[in-house]
């Protein structure tokens, strides 16, 4: 999180939108060895192409890499770890569990630097917050049990 938070306050966010694109890209190359997923010549093309495409997209040229790019790159290889290591966690333990652990790490990660700037919301903002944490938790089970089933490049299409 807070890395994507500094490449959007270094990059165009639509920058930082298209290479967020490129999760399924590390999530694919990373389940090979975590995983022991079989990935053929086809899908490893496919993968080299689409990565790329992305910084293609991005950076016509790769004349302006800049640290917003190592930024927003670092947060979907994180992201991609984190999916990878839920798939391994669906092996033993169930997705409410996973997601309550996952919440967990997140408010923990989340103290400090809401403290250091902290501001009371009005009832308008909590029950904006409450309605967003419902969708939140919602989604987060259902990719957790997503992340359950034989193969993990194909959650990341579905998501």
């Amino acid at each position: 999180f807070y890395s994507t938070s500094l490449a959007v306050k270094l990059l165009p966010l639509a920058d930082v939108r298209a290479l967020m694109c490129s999760k399924p890209i590390f999530a694919a190359a990373l389940a090979v060895p975590a995983l022991g997923e079989v990935m053929y010549r086809s899908r490893w093309t496919a993968t080299l192409v689409a990565a790329a495409g992305m910084l293609i997209i991005v950076h016509p040229g790769f004349a302006d890499l800049n640290l917003g790019v190592a930024f927003a790159l670092g947060a979907m290889v994180c992201a991609s770890y984190t999916a990878i290591s839920v798939k391994l966690s669906t092996r033993t333990e169930p997705a409410d569990r996973i997601v309550a652990y996952t919440l967990g790490c997140m408010m923990i990660g989340s103290l400090v630097p809401a403290l250091l700037d902290w501001q009371t919301p009005d009832w308008r903002q909590i029950l904006w917050l409450i309605a967003l944490g419902g969708f939140a938790n919602g989604f987060q089970r259902a990719m957790t049990r997503s992340y359950a089933g034989p193969m993990i490049q194909l959650a990341f299409r579905m998501a």
